[in-house]
């Protein structure tokens, strides 16, 4: 049987087509098919793959037949299933699959699939009255190669900060192939980032300008596409994460309680830390209500109980009342009671910071605020 092949760059060339049947994973090979060469697609593979399925005794079916895209096809489905054998195939990517894709985008639910990657399950027909089969959609963000493009202050050390400009899910992938090569660690040789702070938009509808009236960014993602948007971020975010570091994620009044409950399911409840309140003043609006002078910021650590977990503390000046009734001076605990305050002789300094923040907003609705106090720094 060897016949002209379907290569149209070696004319006249008899070949064969080879269909090889073998257990995923390993070099046992179930099967070998010779057929002529211009049988080469999986409809020609078809009879065989059923004769090797139907040759095994029932104990030694195999869990799963697995074939790529060119088996993604009804007629070719419907063989395993009429045996109730199960099976997984790839899709072509038509039509009608990418508008399956393009919904379940906007949908919430992704769960992480292992190596960077998220799936979710849902139903497909593949054509006109075809009934509807599962399909999983699997997505992985491609990291991109960084491409520097100026360098300030070479300091003679290897690594330098980096401010890198395109789509941040890229770059967070391109990152995290970096931890995982080893290229990504602090100075103490531990791999991962020890802080991370996002100040995502805010699901206004609005557009953003910048101090010059420049377009800074819109804001148009709303409702779930606006969490699915966040949660997929935040995934990633978390394996970036050091065992020590911590997130801190920047929100309104609106959203806050939606991206909390997001947080405790991707990061763990046990490792939230705190809900901060950054208080602002502003030129009050005509409203009857209590007026909105406040943003939100969740912080979350990696590992709450991980006793390596840096964490600088800042102060607030103390009271004039303070002042005047201690000189001055430092109130601790009593080491004995551990209740009673004792007076040392060192020096106040203030109390230590709560999750209060005063701070300070535009007045302007299309500036995007900018002035948030600058306490995110470890030892």
């Amino acid at each position: 049987g060897a016949v002209v092949s379907y290569n149209p760059g070696k004319p006249g060339r008899p070949s064969h087509s080879y269909h090889t049947y073998l257990m995923a994973g390993t070099r046992l090979v179930l099967g070998v098919e010779v057929r002529a060469g211009n049988e080469h697609t999986a409809k020609h593979t078809r009879h065989g793959l059923l004769q090797t399925l139907d040759d095994l005794p029932p104990g030694k079916k195999p869990q799963l037949v697995r074939g790529d895209s060119a088996f993604g096809d009804g007629p070719l489905m419907a063989a395993p299933e009429a045996r109730c054998q199960p099976y997984l195939s790839k899709l072509k990517l038509s039509k009608n699959v990418k508008r399956h894709i393009g919904g379940l985008f906007r949908q919430s639910g992704w769960t992480g699939a292992g190596q960077g990657r998220e799936g979710m399950d849902g139903e497909l027909a593949l054509a006109g009255r075809e009934k509807k089969r599962r399909a999983v959609v699997i997505i992985s963000s491609m990291a991109v190669p960084l491409q520097p493009v100026r360098t300030f202050n070479k300091n003679g050390v290897e690594w330098r900060n980096k401010l890198i400009f395109g789509d941040n899910l890229q770059a967070m992938k391109t990152l995290l192939e970096m931890k995982r090569r080893g290229e990504l660690c602090n100075a103490d040789g531990t791999p991962g980032v020890r802080l991370v702070y996002i100040d995502p938009p805010f699901a206004t509808k609005r557009d953003f300008a910048g101090s010059q009236d420049q377009q800074a960014y819109q804001d148009k993602v709303i409702g779930a596409a606006f969490l699915e948007f966040l949660r997929r971020r935040l995934v990633m975010i978390r394996e970036l994460l050091a065992e020590d570091g911590y997130v801190f994620v920047h929100l309104d009044q609106k959203k806050s309680h939606y991206v909390k409950a997001l947080m405790d399911e991707i990061f763990g409840e046990q490792n939230f830390l705190n809900h901060i309140i950054w208080s602002y003043r502003r030129w009050p609006s005509r409203s009857r209500n209590f007026q909105s002078m406040h943003d939100d910021i969740l912080m979350y650590a990696a590992k709450a109980t991980n006793t390596r977990r840096a964490f600088h503390t800042s102060y607030e000046a103390p009271s004039e009342s303070y002042v005047k009734r201690f000189q001055g001076k430092t109130q601790i605990l009593d080491e004995e009671t551990g209740t009673r305050k004792i007076t040392i002789d060192e020096p106040t300094k203030g109390m230590p910071m709560r999750d209060v923040w005063p701070g300070k907003k535009s007045s302007t609705k299309r500036r995007a605020p900018t002035e948030v106090p600058s306490v995110f720094r470890l030892p």
